[in-house]
């Protein structure tokens, strides 16, 4: 087993932002009649799927 990775660095996380974007927005495309209430972005990283959400459920809190 492995210990906790201890050479974390933004501008990596930044620079592979896109690959890790892609499959949300794809996922965003298929919600197409999602029941009423909440939308909650759940997740760890910089909140780059929240405006998207805000696009698709603007009606939503």
């Amino acid at each position: 087993m492995t210990g906790p990775v201890k050479d974390w660095d933004p501008g990596t996380y930044q620079r592979f932002r896109g690959l890790r974007l892609r499959p949300a927005l794809d996922l965003l495309l298929r919600l197409d009649d999602a029941p009423d209430g909440d939308v909650v972005d759940l997740g760890c990283g910089d909140g780059a799927v929240a405006g998207p959400l805000r696009q698709v459920f603007p009606e939503r809190r």
